[in-house]
């Protein structure tokens, strides 16, 4: 399998899948496999989301007290 496939399997595997064999190839279920990898990258995107919100919501209250 190539290595874009097997990111794509991985990717779009959902929790309905957890149980079935990993498509890496590693003989495990997913998710004792890299479902790990998975959930801790949606982490990751998560925190850096909100905290790109919130250093967007100070820029604003900063300009709109700058404004007063």
């Amino acid at each position: 399998m190539k290595r874009e496939d097997l990111i794509q399997a991985i990717c779009t595997m959902g929790s309905k899948d957890r149980n079935k064999k990993c498509p890496c190839g590693s003989g495990k279920k997913f998710k004792k496999c890299c479902q790990i990898g998975v959930d801790a990258t949606r982490q990751m995107i998560k925190a850096e989301r909100r905290i790109e919100r919130e250093k967007m919501n100070r820029e604003t209250a900063k300009e709109t007290e700058d404004e007063r």
